[in-house]
């Protein structure tokens, strides 16, 4: 897959149908999701005027949390799902919270957090915590810091 720079901004009315589809693709369940009442909590990745994946963002301190991160299978690989958690922790951050909680029983998504994003899960892969705080990452395994610690994930 050739690598993308997705246009990502809040989630519009018109891409609810394609939301769903992508979601249902990803293999997360979504019954019982209220659609009437999105707000800026959903952002969303568009490329050529196609929407290629989401995530939802619950706004809180002092973490905040994601869910729902999904991209379409034939753009995996891309970095839409990479630029998409990046505008994530950007809006996180701006709203005051220290890092987010993202809680996930997918396992293709569990797969490229470990990968593609050197972050740290918990027990059964459902449990991923990264927290910055003046300027540092904790729970990240990047080589860019290297001063990181490791953050224990506690699933509770």
């Amino acid at each position: 897959m050739i690598l993308v720079r997705p246009t990502i901004r809040p989630l519009e009315r018109k891409d609810i149908e394609e939301v769903i589809k992508i979601l249902k693709e990803s293999e997360f369940y979504i019954h019982g999701i209220d659609w009437s009442d999105f707000g800026s909590n959903w952002i969303v990745a568009e490329h050529k005027g196609e929407v290629i994946g989401c995530i939802q963002i619950a706004f809180a301190k002092p973490l905040g949390y994601l869910n729902f991160w999904a991209i379409k299978n034939s753009y995996e690989h891309s970095g839409a799902g990479i630029r998409l958690s990046r505008e994530a922790e950007r809006l996180l951050s701006q709203y005051g919270s220290d890092g987010f909680i993202a809680i996930t029983n997918n396992e293709k998504v569990c797969k490229h957090i470990r990968e593609g994003l050197g972050l740290i899960l918990g027990s059964f892969d459902v449990f991923v915590k990264r927290v910055w705080r003046q300027g540092k990452i904790y729970g990240s395994k990047s080589a860019k810091d290297s001063s990181a610690t490791s953050a224990s994930a506690d699933t509770g």
